[in-house]
């Protein structure tokens, strides 16, 4: 069970704080926007690995298989909004619309199969429910600050687990774990987007001074770059580098934007 993003108590209730979702990058490069991918798919990991863990626990599983669905969104948004205010679940409807746009992108860049697919169509369900659901509003952006002190609710966890199937949780874990591992990938990666452009390049068969020319270096100062790079990833040299980036797949991180 993931520690600090959801919580089975004692009454089988499920506390989640959903302020590390509602963050918004002015400019990301693909590791930032991986990274954001990650992070939410880990909070939903966390939560259908919990309704899983309340299955087992001896809560009634439901019906529900095809959590991607936007039926079941529409049916549990109601539940939700017993423990989210409207205003609190327009902000995850903003969160999660502004990942699916993320995903959207990075689909380009990574290899996602249908798990990511369908963590995509997840979101999409659950932000159009909301939408669809919430009073006429006229609001503007609520600011994050106001969500730093906020006290998470409880979330209505018995109930949601009595319409999920163990089947529907096990594969939302599923998907969701496997988006988690794809966006977390880039967050062990100590390298700037040029660093890794130069060791595509040189995967690529492309000689040190073509690059330099290409990137405004002379080929010397690329060389010592180049040096200092090993040096900051504990390798003696190109042929190492590459192994050990591409084993990490970092070379799969391009900027999305800017």
């Amino acid at each position: 069970m993931r520690q600090g993003c959801w919580q089975i108590s004692a009454t089988s209730t499920i506390t989640t704080d959903h302020t590390g979702i509602l963050e918004h990058v002015e400019s990301r490069t693909a590791r930032d926007s991986l990274a954001i991918i990650g992070r939410i798919a880990g909070r939903l990991a966390g939560f259908f690995a919990a309704i899983e863990q309340g299955h087992q626990l001896g809560i009634t599983p439901g019906s529900h298989k095809e959590l991607w669905t936007i039926d079941y969104s529409r049916e549990i948004i109601p539940i939700v909004n017993t423990a989210f205010p409207w205003v609190y679940l327009l902000q995850i409807a903003d969160a999660f619309e502004e990942c699916d746009d993320l995903m959207v992108e990075a689909a380009l860049l990574v290899d996602h199969g249908l798990e990511w697919t369908r963590t995509q169509q997840y979101l999409r369900s659950v932000a159009r429910a909301i939408r669809e659901q919430a009073p006429a509003l006229t609001r503007e952006r609520v600011p994050l600050e106001l969500f730093e002190d906020h006290t998470p609710p409880i979330m209505p966890f018995r109930q949601l687990a009595e319409l999920i199937s163990a089947e529907g949780a096990r594969e939302m874990t599923r998907c969701t774990t496997h988006v988690e591992r794809v966006g977390g990938a880039s967050l062990d990666n100590p390298l700037n987007d040029q660093q890794i452009e130069w060791i595509r390049r040189l995967t690529q068969g492309e000689k040190v001074i073509e690059i330099a020319h290409s990137t405004g270096y002379s080929e010397r100062t690329l060389y010592r770059a180049l040096g200092e790079l090993w040096e900051l990833l504990g390798v003696s040299g190109r042929n190492e580098a590459i192994a050990l980036v591409a084993q990490k797949g970092w070379l799969d991180q391009v900027p999305l934007t800017g």
